[in-house]
């Protein structure tokens, strides 16, 4: 969030030189904590207060400035694409979902969640230790 401000006043965005010379596997490493000791709903919910505030500022970009290769790249990868650097995560949990499907596909209601709000007010209580 802050070097999205930053770089909405400064026009001066991040570039990997910022980030371990590209190498965000050792840059995320250094910053795992506190969210690695932090209950799964403390983290959803700090993440879902952000995320407005996020697209307020990326609304405020014009055209000209999100056609440019600097901040597209990183309006982008912030917004959506990182998703896709995490697939590792995400990926387990579709299978499972999956999994839970199989047995009465089609024949049993799919029990995925249909949004993001459905998926917070169904899934299971955090097993946080």
């Amino acid at each position: 969030m802050e070097y999205t401000a930053r770089a909405l006043e400064t026009r001066t965005w991040p570039s990997e030189a910022d980030y371990d010379d590209g190498d965000f596997d050792t840059y995320n490493e250094r910053r795992r904590e506190p969210w690695a000791s932090l209950p799964r709903d403390t983290i959803l919910a700090r993440l879902t207060a952000v995320r407005p505030r996020l697209l307020e500022l990326a609304h405020r970009l014009t055209a000209e400035t999100i056609r440019e290769d600097e901040p597209w790249g990183w309006v982008y990868m912030t917004l959506h694409g990182h998703y896709l650097d995490h697939l590792a995560v995400i990926e387990p949990w579709t299978a499972e979902l999956r999994h839970r499907q199989t047995d009465g596909d089609p024949f049993v209601a799919d029990p995925r969640a249909t949004d993001h709000a459905d998926f917070l007010a169904t899934r299971q209580p955090a097993r946080d230790a």
